[in-house]
């Protein structure tokens, strides 16, 4: 089986797999649906993000809320704040049961409003590595792992 595709942060390594075949990668790379940026070695993860005017003038939906929300792909859960507002604001959608096809009501639309209000960034963009990698003793790292839970959600982060 002959490799296909390849693509590394290491600029040596993709300068000499691009000295071997005719195609050039691309600075930013497609990762689990994420953006990876291999010259800075930054993983970017797409928000919803719209113009303040476009959102204001939408008519929102129940359906129109779960799609942005659900648009956003998160594997790590590294925007769980981010989302767990949105998907608390969706669940009190369903608990005043209102049609998927219904106008929000005002004090809704408002709320929604505050919410898309901070997704006011088209990426969140953090580095892969949290640690350099020429660190000889990674004896000295530690692992936490912290949770938290109320009436509302839960939540766990390492």
């Amino acid at each position: 089986m002959n490799l296909r595709a390849y693509v590394s942060n290491s600029k040596e390594l993709n300068d000499f797999f691009e000295s071997k075949e005719s195609g050039k990668n691309s600075q930013k790379q497609k990762l689990f649906g994420l953006h990876w940026n291999i010259n800075t070695d930054e993983i970017s993860i797409p928000l919803p993000y719209k113009n303040p005017r476009q959102v204001k003038s939408t008519k929102w939906t129940e359906r129109k809320v779960l799609k942005e929300t659900a648009s956003i792909f998160d594997p790590l859960g590294l925007v769980s704040p981010v989302t767990l507002i949105a998907k608390l604001f969706l669940q009190s959608l369903w608990k005043i049961n209102i049609g998927w096809d219904d106008e929000l009501p005002t004090d809704q639309h408002m709320q929604w409003l505050q919410i898309v209000d901070t997704w006011n960034m088209p990426f969140l963009t953090i580095n892969r590595l949290l640690f350099p990698t020429n660190t000889e003793d990674a004896s000295e790292y530690e692992l936490h792992v912290f949770t938290d839970a109320s009436a509302n959600a839960y939540c766990a982060t390492t």
